[in-house]
Formats: structure tokens, sequence, C-alpha cells
């Protein structure tokens, strides 16, 4: 009948075969245990917590030195668990002290048990010291498993494993190789009696995923890891009791003649099908290649493979969720790129040490979004760069210089819900603001230096906002949130050309974090030792003017004719082309006194710009001669253009001039006696010219369509 324990060895730092009978069969509450605090000038410090009543003692061990450890159970702690400054110590933290693996009866269901206490210790030598113990339970004669959690050793609960499994991914209960080692060994004997045959398990899995996979597919567990890639079609697919599922898993992802080391790497990595998929569909297909990714579990930092699905339909491997997707997305679409431009021997060079090292941080996704959003326009001498040097810290300076001069060809306003408005506050004489339009993010991104201005899309999307933080005339840092678990959390908060920001930056950014309970990551804002405090923080709430950029048709003809800013009626004209299907023309009888009457009675929804226009206003001048050569609203008339666009440039318009040598190749293109080619040169001219008319809100004249 089976009785193993296992407890932690301080000198291998492994947890062990538990050979001591006290620890073996004593009731936990009983033993007394010890916590092990790693520290640089001794080899450890061993704070023994003794049973209920008695005081705790921190015993100092010089290099090589043993202590006295017997009847004692040992755990490991972690840095943030503790604070030590001589003589005091003070420990706080849940610890697993003793695993057991047992059965009640012979042949019967194995239990696998984790002893853990939650452990206090205070400077005065108090402690307090609270047990649960956390029990699993499996059968494999009848297929049963369960999970009992104790609490305080009065409350019993009851889950399946398929909830508490990802426990196992918290250090503190994170099973030891050895305990699921022996578990495994143990059911495999079980299956024995069952099937008569004892499966081999050459799996190089580890955890309780293991246990699981071995409870669902004892024959063959890593088809286990791949039930999130095949989906619905699993179980149909893989009964429990198959023992070839390497055969109908290429039937059913199309792979005709599976290379010999995909079946061998299959026995011993679950996600080697899943590498040979994603090649595959990046048109990769030299197994020689291929196979050194075999083992790897993760394709980036903190981003297994478990989580991408096959698409049969599609033939297609990606990602559900949809945040995931996109990142996966542009960092395909630049695999793909980088393929085609340097080869595949080099890209999978390049690529197998990037897995490797987990080498894609936030630098190199900043880098992958920039190019995602820019590679047809960005300039052939940084493709040659990218290529040389693919995401490196210099590719990512020279993507934000080059992308934040690309003009958008159509800003968008932002639009946040009420709760998100309230984060726009001044906090003493730092101001805290949204950005209410694309536009401004662009324009952040030149006044930082940095790659901001290729999160547009995300923010248009709400995968995340970004604000910023300006002391008068000072911006202070660029700051992106995104949502998680339902909470608002800063992601990055960084000053002009990505630089940390120091501590009195760093202070009022993280009492704004603390005012709207928002999470931070610590790198950007966490509390260090010499930061400053400031006592009285004075607060304000800003109430957001809406921009003229922000602002829908009804607002923009609502403005008081004071309040008119320049931009004004170009984002005017802008939204009522957006809305303007049809033109009126008039009657061929009717005849008006003059220009202004005309246009009131074909298009009298523009009023304001005709108005401002015969006033003299040189910005509704210009907008007046767009009007007639977009031919929407009004017929297009150059001749009418051309008068209009001559004023605004004798008023000062830094674009009429462009305009007006684009009206007059338009005349030369619509002469009879143009020639096919003349009359191409002149659209390519023309198309060129239209280029580089860039107005305030970056609006594109629509020249080329009515061309000829």
């Amino acid at each position: 009948m089976l009785n193993i324990a296992f407890q932690y060895d301080v000198y291998s730092k492994e947890w062990v075969v538990c050979k001591d009978e006290v620890c073996l069969y004593e009731d936990i509450e009983k033993i007394p245990c010890a916590v092990l605090i790693p520290h640089a000038p001794k080899s450890m410090i061993y704070v023994t917590v003794q049973p209920v009543g008695q005081k705790s003692f921190v015993k100092e061990l010089e290099n090589g030195e043993k202590a006295d450890i017997k009847h004692v159970l040992t755990a490991a702690a972690e840095e943030k668990d503790y604070l030590y400054k001589p003589p005091y110590i003070e420990v706080n933290g849940e610890y697993a002290f003793r695993w057991r693996i047992f059965q009640s009866t012979a042949g019967g269901a194995i239990n696998i048990a984790c002893d853990i206490a939650s452990v206090i210790i205070r400077q005065n030598g108090d402690f307090l010291k609270k047990w649960c113990t956390w029990k699993t339970v499996s059968c494999v004669a009848n297929q049963k498993k369960d999970i009992i959690l104790f609490k305080n050793l009065d409350t019993a609960y009851s889950k399946d494993l398929y909830d508490i499994r990802r426990m196992d991914q918290q250090p503190k209960l994170r099973i030891p190789d050895i305990v699921a080692g022996t578990a495994i060994e143990a059911m495999r004997d079980g299956t024995g009696v069952l099937e008569g045959i004892r499966p081999s398990v050459l799996s190089c899995t580890s955890g309780w995923e293991k246990i699981l996979a071995y409870f669902e597919h004892p024959f063959d567990v890593n088809i286990y890891y791949l039930k999130n890639f095949i989906g619905d079609a699993f179980d149909e697919l893989f009964p429990r009791n198959c023992r070839d599922n390497f055969r109908p898993l290429c039937d059913y992802l199309e792979i005709r003649k599976p290379p010999k080391s995909l079946r061998k790497a299959h026995t011993f990595y679950p996600y080697a099908v899943v590498w040979f998929c994603i090649f595959r569909q990046w048109g990769i297909h030299d197994i020689n290649l291929i196979q050194r990714f075999f083992s790897f579990q993760k394709w980036n930092k903190n981003r297994s493979l478990e989580p991408f699905h096959y698409f049969p339909k599609e033939k297609y491997v990606g990602l559900f969720n949809y945040y995931a997707k996109e990142n996966w997305k542009r960092f395909e679409y630049f695999c793909k790129w980088l393929i085609e431009r340097i080869g595949e021997k080099r890209f999978m060079q390049w690529f197998y040490q990037t897995v490797k090292e987990d080498s894609i941080g936030q630098m190199a996704k900043d880098c992958l979004r920039m190019f995602y959003g820019h590679a047809d326009d960005i300039s052939e001498e940084l493709r040659e760069l990218i290529a040389r040097e693919k995401l490196s810290n210099r590719v990512h300076n020279a993507l934000c210089s080059e992308t934040a001069f690309l003009k958008r060809q159509k800003y968008e306003r932002i639009l946040y819900e009420d709760a998100m408005a309230k984060l726009e506050c001044n906090l003493n004489d730092y101001e805290f603001r949204l950005t209410h339009s694309t536009q401004t993010i662009v324009q952040l991104g030149m006044i930082f230096s940095n790659c901001v201005a290729g999160y547009c899309d995300d923010a248009i999307n709400k995968r995340c906002a970004i604000a910023y933080v300006r002391q008068g005339d000072r911006y202070v840092a660029c700051i992106e949130l995104i949502n998680r678990h339902g909470k608002l959390h800063i992601k990055q908060a960084l000053g002009k050309y990505n630089e940390y920001l120091d501590e009195t930056d760093r202070f009022f950014c993280r009492y704004w974090a603390n005012l709207f309970k928002m999470t931070y990551e610590e790198k950007y804002l966490g509390a260090k030792e010499r930061d400053i405090i400031i006592p009285d923080v004075k607060y304000e709430r800003i109430s957001h003017q809406k921009g003229i950029d922000e602002m829908y048709l009804k607002e923009l003809q609502e403005i008081p004719k004071k309040k008119i800013v320049r931009g004004y009626y170009e984002i005017l004209w802008k939204e009522l082309k957006n809305v303007t299907k049809k033109r009126l023309n008039e009657p061929p009888w009717m005849h008006f006194t003059d220009e202004y009457a005309r246009l009131m009675y074909l298009y009298p929804e523009a009023q304001r710009i005709y108005e401002a226009a015969f006033d003299g206003n040189m910005e509704a001048a210009y907008v007046l001669g767009q009007i007639y050569m977009d031919d929407i609203g009004v017929p297009h008339d150059y001749s009418l253009a051309k008068k209009w666009m001559k004023t605004a440039k004798s008023a000062g318009h830094p674009n009429a001039w462009r305009v007006l040598k684009s009206i007059q190749l338009i005349a030369h293109m619509t002469n009879d006696d143009m020639d096919e080619y003349e009359r191409r040169l002149a659209k390519a001219i023309l198309r060129l010219r239209q280029k580089s008319i860039i107005e305030d809100g970056n609006q594109k004249l629509n020249l080329l369509d009515n061309a000829g």
C-alpha cells in the first residue's frame, strides 16, 4: 500500500523523499517548521516556526554550516515575502511544507496531498500560522478524479480537477517533479492492472497538467495538450484508450506525408505538430530547419502555444482571444515579410534565437505595431535596416522617427464613457489628460519621440487608451491604459525618449493611479526607498471641452460664430461630404442674381462656409474652392475653383498654390490633343501633387477622381 512523503532539502534546494518517520506520520500541526531565507552574506537564514504557543528563533548559517534539522519541515521563501534588517526579520507568505502520496486501501485510489501554511513572523518573534491541506484523489479503475480543499482543518470543499488545475501555476502550489513522477508511476500500475499493459510516459511535460493528461489519455499523454488546438472534434478523434493518435491527428491537420522526425517528436513534445503547422502556413517545409523548434512550448515570453487553434475550413493556425490575435497577426505579418526579404535559412536562425531567448519584449511589440501599420509607406533604407537588425532598439527608434511623419489618411475621434472621462484631472500643477482624437496620439509621438503613434488603431478599437501628463508647458509622461481583469491597469508610463520618470513625476502618476483604483507595473510607477512624499495634493476635476475634431456634424453646425477656430471650415466640409449622397443641378431656365444665391439653391447645408468665404475668410475661401472641385453638393467648376483658390492664396493659405497648379494640370489633361502617354504622365504628376497637399487634419483633395 502506497505511503510516501516528500520534504524540501535545504542543501540541495530540491524536494526529496522524506525518511524521517516523525515528519512522515505525525500530524502537521505538531511538527516544527522552518522558513529558509536566502541572504547574500550568509548561505542561508533559518527561521524556525515552532508549534503553537512557542516563540520562533532566527539562526544564521555560515557557508557550509549545517543546521540541526531533524524532525523539522522546511520551506523556501521568496524575496518578496520577507524583510531582513539584522537583527530583526519579518516573514509573510504561504508555503508548501510537505507533499504526500498515499492509498487508503491496497489497489485503491491514489491520494496526492500538500500541507500548506500561511506564515506571518513578526520582529518580536511572535508568529501566526494557518494550515490548510490541498488534496487530489484520482482512481484509474473507475475513472474518478476530485479535489478536496481543507481550510483551517474544519471546512471541506470539493471541486473538479479542471477548475483547480490552474493553481499549479502559482509558485507556492506548483507540484514538484518528483511528486508528479511518483504519482504517475503509481497510476501506471493501476492502468497495467486494468488494461493488461503498463503504458510508457515519455512526455517532457511536468506539473499537475501532466497528471491530468495521463488520467485522460494514459497511452498518449501529449495528445491531451492539443485539446484546444483541435477544438470540438477532439473527443471524437481521440478516445481515451486509443493507442495510436498520431495518424488521425495528421489526417485531421491534412499532413499528407508526416516526416519521421515529427512522429518521434510527438512522443516527447506536445506542441511539435503545432510548430509544424505554423511553419507550413508561412511557406517553410524543410524539416531540417523546423525540427529544432519541436521542444519549445512557448513562442514568446509568457506566450504558450496552448491557446493556438487550428481552423480546418481556413486551414489556418491562429488564436481566439481578440488581443492575442492582434499581436499574433502583426508578428506573423512581420515574419512572412522577413522570410521573403532574407530567405528561409537566415530567418530561421534569427527566429530560433528569438524563441529560445524570449526576446520579444515591449520594445519589439512596438516595432511590430508600427511596422504592421506602415509597412507600405516606410522608406527602402528603413526596410534594409529592419532586414539586418530585425526588432532592435535602433530599428525601434528609426520607426518612431519615420512613422511620426507618416500622416494618417483620416483622423478619427475617440469617445469615452463617463467612468473613463473622470480620469481627467489636475493634481497640484500636474494635468492628466486622455487623448480624444488619433491626431492627438500622433502629435504625442512627435512630442515624446516614441512609438505611441502606432497605437491609434488600438485606441480606436478600445484595446487600450492613451493618456498624457503635462506640467505647464512641460510634457511629463505618456501613459498606456488597458483593461486587466475588469480593472484599469497602467501598462506603460514613460517620459520623453522612453525614459523612466523621476521621483516627483512618478509620485504624482502613482497618486493618480491610486486615486482611481488603477493597478500599475512596478517598474514604471513602483515606490522606491528614496522617493519623495508630497503631503498636500490638491485634486481638481477637469470638465473636458470637446475640440472641433471630436464633434459630430450637428455639433459643428451649432457652434456660435464667435467660437469658430482655425480648421473649423475644413472639418465642417469633411463631415458634410460624409452625409451628402447626391448633388443638385439647377434647371436651365433658372437664373440667379449672384453666385451666393446659386450656391444656396444647390447646396444650402454649406451656408456657413459660403458666408465666411464671401466675407473674406482665408480658410473658408480655400474650402469653397474644394467644394467646386470635389463635385459633391455643387457641380464641379474649375474656373470658379481657380477663382477661390487665388483668393485663398492672396490671403496667405499655405496649400492654395499647390491646388492652383493641380487645376492647371487638370485643364491640360482635358485637352483633346493630348496623347495617352502624356495623359498618364500628367496623372502621375497630379497624384504626387495630391500627396503633397497636407492640411490641418490631413484631409486629401479628391482631384484624381475628377480628372478627365
